[in-house]
């Protein structure tokens, strides 16, 4: 049967692909502000997916401006909004993660990663590059589920729900991130 799939809740955010492509690891999501991080996908989905669309149907999308670059230590570079309170507000709807993880007893810390540190990426160059590109306004509208099989393959977006409307569930493509392309 395989290894479980991973799951991942995210908000997409495309406006800023042209920063992250670059850098964005082969298989990884579009840029995007993670959630809840990746749970192995033994949850139950139905549970997962109602609880998303309660907290998204009424909860208005916003316009978030991203203005730096900041560092996670010395391994990771990112992307900050400047206003973290709506991510957080939408975090806190989304209530608990339906899946125990140490991550959640962290701060919640909305950002975009730009570049992690692996073989062929500079992080200083990848901040340099993000640096040269922002300020850079972008609409908040959905929240996303993905899902991958095991570690060799890409995200796929499985569901997609836009905020404020009290019909917007909707499914995928099915087709791999534009990442895997390379």
């Amino acid at each position: 049967m395989g290894e479980q799939a991973l799951l991942v809740l995210y908000v997409p955010l495309p406006a800023l692909d042209e920063v992250v492509d670059p850098y964005r690891h082969p298989g990884a999501l579009p840029a995007h502000v993670t959630m809840w991080p990746p749970w192995s996908g033994d949850a139950n989905l139905s549970c997962t997916n109602s609880t998303i669309y309660a907290a998204t149907r009424s909860h208005p999308w916003w316009e978030a401006d991203f203005f730096a670059t900041s560092w996670f230590g010395r391994r990771v570079v990112v992307l900050q909004p400047r206003d973290p309170d709506p991510f957080a507000a939408m975090r806190a709807r989304l209530g608990e993660m339906p899946h125990p993880s140490d991550t959640a007893t962290r701060p919640f810390v909305p950002h975009v990663t730009v570049a992690t540190r692996w073989p062929h990426i500079h992080l200083l160059e990848a901040a340099h590059w993000a640096s040269n590109h922002l300020p850079v306004r972008v609409s908040v509208t959905d929240v996303a589920l993905a899902r991958r099989d095991d570690v060799k393959h890409a995200w796929v977006e499985v569901c997609r729900w836009r905020l404020g409307e009290p019909t917007s569930v909707a499914r995928a493509t099915g087709r791999d991130s534009a990442a895997t392309s390379g």
